[in-house]
C-alpha cells in the first residue's frame, strides 16, 4: 500500500508607502513579500511474506521567501488575534 500527500502554502503581501519628499524625493514605493512552503509526505507498507513486513516513510518540506522584510505587530482583542502591519 502506498499513501502520499502534498500541501502547498503560499502567502503574498504587498504594500505601497509614500515617502513624499523624504529620502531624496522617494515618493511612493511599492514593496512585496512572497513566502512559499511545500509539504510532502509518503508511506509504503508491504508484506513480503507472512512474517516479514516492510514499511518506510518520507517527509519533504521546502520553504522559500523572496521580497522585502515587512514588520508586524500582534494585537490581541479578546478572542481575536490579528496582525497589524507597521509602516517603515
Amino acid at each position: 500500500m502506498v499513501l502520499h500527500g502534498f500541501a502547498p502554502q503560499i502567502n503574498s503581501l504587498s504594500k505601497t508607502v509614500n515617502f513624499g519628499s523624504n529620502d531624496n524625493n522617494a515618493g511612493a514605493q511599492y514593496f512585496t513579500q512572497d513566502r512559499q512552503t511545500y509539504y510532502g509526505t509518503a508511506r509504503l507498507d508491504a508484506s513480503l511474506t507472512q512474517k516479514i513486513r516492510l514499511y518506510g516513510s518520507w517527509l519533504y518540506q521546502y520553504s522559500r521567501e523572496t521580497g522585502n522584510s515587512m514588520r508586524y505587530r500582534i494585537r490581541k482583542n479578546r478572542r481575536r488575534v490579528y496582525l497589524k502591519h507597521l509602516d517603515p
